[in-house]
């Protein structure tokens, strides 16, 4: 699957980044609403309840007016009926006559109707006038809500205005950040490229300057090889010059024998018991092969294998306690035992051969067995 390129890399982040923008812009439109634009809704709000109470305020106090003035004039009217009837009763007092009685008693009538006539006018008078202050009241109180409502509606309509006027504004800055991330990633790009370029660059001079340094090397080592190849031969051809006695060479062995690290082994076809191969090995001024070394033992293994060789170890003497025919400390070479090996199995496996695997074993003294003599040619 080809990679995306950076402008299809940016586009999936820039598809991210504006989802994630316009849930930001609608979080942040509810919060002018709940909380940035509240004090303009609520100085508004109060305004609109100040003029209301303000309304009430002043229809209450011409009502309290209003009363206050028709108790003043009841109680005119009333100390007025007082005096009438107190002068009516100082009348009836002091005129004895009936028919001037009569006459006052129809002046007082008359003053009577009058005063009540008066009375019902001024009372009409009130009532109109009530109704009035009512009709103007609510008149007034109509055109506030009226004028509110106009308020409101030129409140909602600068709202949407400064509302849109902000969402084009985020518009405009989402758009110029996209353009300002979208350089930014081409940059980052650029200098990801020149940077793997130039470390690309110096890990191939770098992988140069080894291999001329290894090629460097190699040549002095294999140099020193031949050096070293040569002084070995050299001391070599000493020693063999050293050692001819005569008209023998002893670096030589004799026939049948094979030469190994200065020493000289013959692998028998013949077999018999442990015993009788050490005595067979003794005859030859020899003895049942020792093995000093994991040089020696690969050398036994790649000839012997696959068949079975008597070696000269033992430990018909003492039980567990191993000794070499040619009397070298065993505890002091390495041993080459087969897995489980030695385990005496029977109680009657005192002597050590060579099996078909090359490893060592131990078996019944008296088993027939293939043998391998060794002889130093120091």
């Amino acid at each position: 699957m080809p990679e995306p390129s950076g402008y299809e890399y940016f586009k999936d982040c820039s598809a991210v980044k504006e989802q994630r923008t316009e849930a930001e812009q609608k979080r942040d439109e509810e919060k002018a609403w709940s909380s940035g634009d509240w004090f303009g809704k609520r100085t508004w709000l109060l305004l609109f309840f100040g003029l209301v109470v303000l309304s009430t305020f002043f229809a209450i106090l011409s009502l309290i007016i209003v009363s206050v003035k028709v108790s003043g004039m009841y109680s005119e009217m009333k100390e007025l009926q007082d005096k009438l009837m107190l002068q009516d009763s100082q009348f009836k007092g002091n005129v004895p006559e009936e028919g001037q009685r009569n006459q006052m008693a129809g002046e007082l009538s008359k003053l009577k109707t009058l005063v009540f006539e008066e009375l019902q006018k001024t009372q009409g008078n009130m009532t109109d006038l009530n109704s009035k202050l009512k009709l103007e009241m609510f008149e007034e109180l109509q055109k506030t809500q009226s004028n509110m409502t106009d308020l409101n509606s030129k409140l909602k309509l600068e709202m949407f205005e400064e509302l849109q006027k902000t969402q084009s504004n985020m518009t405009d800055l989402n758009s110029k950040l996209k353009l300002e991330m979208f350089e930014e990633l081409q940059k980052t790009q650029s200098n990801m490229t020149d940077l793997n370029s130039k470390l690309k660059l110096e890990m191939f001079e770098e992988l140069q300057k080894t291999q001329s340094n290894m090629t460097d090397l190699n040549s002095k080592l294999k140099l020193e090889m031949s050096a070293e190849l040569q002084k070995m031969q050299g001391n070599m051809t000493n020693m063999i010059s050293k050692l001819k006695l005569g008209n023998c060479t002893c670096s030589e062995c004799p026939s049948g024998w094979i030469w190994f690290n200065l020493h000289c082994y013959y692998f028998t076809t013949n077999s018999g018991s442990w015993h009788f191969a050490k005595g067979q090995c003794n005859a030859m001024d020899s003895h049942l092969v020792v093995i000093n070394s994991a040089a020696e033992q690969s050398f036994i293994k790649r000839e012997g294998a696959p068949e079975r060789y008597w070696i000269g170890l033992s430990d018909s003497e003492t039980e567990k306690m191993w000794q070499w025919a040619d009397g070298s400390d065993y505890r002091s070479t390495p041993k080459f035992w087969a897995r489980g090996e030695p385990n005496n199995a029977g109680n009657g496996e005192d002597c050590a051969h060579i099996d078909k695997n090359g490893y060592w074993n131990d078996n019944g003294c008296d088993t027939r067995f293939r043998w391998i003599c060794e002889k130093s040619l120091a």
